[in-house]
């Protein structure tokens, strides 16, 4: 469930949320902390009142997991960026094609949207992310948003060259 909030809102969220937009903490729920962007690749880890943090070189928080590892994108480094604690690690696959993560679709398996459709990240061996799964999308537009999946299917909403918004579901190739 997303949740989206006003600038300085910090508090009433039930679930992990995906970032939108520069003011809008994110809350990684594993570790009951609000991360806000401040400068370029820096933001604030906030876990209650008094306890405020400053955190360098991780990037503009993007999304929460729910291990409580969260993924920065980055203004001075190309593509994505795990922290996970203290410890950075880049998405070396963020860095040589163009990415959009969309949400953590299941545990561990982290969905993103690429110009040629959507791409499932996994952690393989050493803990970082690599391409577990690929699906080309021949639809004539661009992936907005991930909604949700079964065993079968993937639901997303889909925006087309004239800004129209759809739903679509798409079939998990067997």
């Amino acid at each position: 469930m997303e949740r989206r909030f006003r600038s300085g809102e910090l508090l009433g969220v039930d679930n992990v949320t995906t970032k939108s937009g520069w003011d809008t903490p994110l809350f990684n729920r594993a570790r009951n902390t609000f991360y806000l962007s401040q400068v370029v690749d820096c933001c604030w880890a906030i876990s209650g009142p008094k306890e405020l943090k400053v955190l360098d070189h991780v990037g503009e928080p993007v999304l929460a997991l729910r291990n409580g590892d969260w993924i920065g994108q980055g203004a001075g480094y190309a593509g994505y960026r795990l922290v996970s604690g203290v410890q950075l690690s880049d998405i070396a696959v963020g860095c040589s094609r163009p990415l959009m993560i969309l949400s953590e679709a299941e545990p561990g398996r982290i969905l993103c949207a690429t110009p040629e459709g959507l791409l499932w990240l996994a952690r393989g061996r050493g803990g970082k992310f690599e391409v577990s799964e690929e699906m080309r999308l021949y639809i004539g537009g661009f992936v907005c948003s991930f909604v949700g999946q079964d065993l079968n299917h993937v639901y997303l909403t889909l925006s087309d060259a004239r800004r129209q918004v759809y739903l679509a579901v798409v079939q998990k190739h067997s």
